[in-house]
This record gives structure tokens, sequence and C-alpha cells, in this order.
């Protein structure tokens, strides 16, 4: 039996399959669907964004087009006139922030040649071996 280590590009996909689905079903899970706006908007999100967000582990420019997508989200209920809902606009800010963290972490990530980004202090060198 091998133990096989997922690497974060294997990572990301399967988040960002769970994320895609669950900004698709927000207007039914929280209560907002009755607003034609939202609905479409995440159909079309979901269809736009989706395979945006399968390629994030793979291609650099996938992430700001995520980051672009996921802003979009935020601002989304008030641009379409849906944010008079509490739950429509707190469920979209909620996601669309979550989308921007896992954005600019692969965005951070694939800056540091996917090592996470290390701190260095002043006046001291690294040892060297």
């Amino acid at each position: 039996m091998s133990h096989r280590q997922v690497s974060p590009r294997e990572h990301l996909h399967g988040v960002g399959r769970a994320l895609t689905l669950v900004v698709l079903l927000l207007p039914w899970i929280f209560g907002y669907s009755d607003s034609h706006a939202a609905v479409v908007n995440h159909i079309a999100f979901t269809l736009a964004f989706g395979p945006v967000v399968l390629l994030v582990g793979v291609l650099r420019p996938a992430g700001y087009v995520l980051l672009l997508g996921a802003v979009w989200l935020v601002v989304s209920p008030w641009l379409l006139g849906y944010a008079d809902d509490h739950g429509a606009w707190l469920a979209e800010l909620v996601s669309g922030l979550v989308l921007i963290l896992v954005s600019a972490s692969v965005l951070l990530r694939s800056a540091t040649g996917g090592r996470p980004p290390t701190r260095r202090r002043h006046g001291l060198q690294e040892p060297r071996g």
C-alpha cells in the first residue's frame, strides 16, 4: 500500500470543486432563491468561474481571474439589487472572501515557487550546510 502525499495542486482541485458547488447552491441554501437576479448571478458565476477554479492550481493567471470573480461575488448583491436581503449579501460576502483567500494563497505560493513565504531576520545570516 503506497502512502502518496497529496500535492497542493491536487488539493486545490478538490477545494475548487467544493467551492464552485457551494457558490452555485447558495441562493437555495440561504433562502434567497426567489430573487431572479441572485439565481442568474450564481449560475453565470459558476459557468464563468467554475473552470477557472479548477485551473487555479496549475495556471497563475487563473488566480488573478478568480480574484476578480471573487470581488464580483462580494459586490454583486448591491450592483444587481438584491442586497436588501441580509442573508443574501452576507452569504455573498463570506463566499467571496473565501475565494479571495484561496486565490491570494495560490498567487503567493506561485510567487514563492511553491514554498510558503519565509521571514528573514535582519542582521542574521542563514546557516550554511
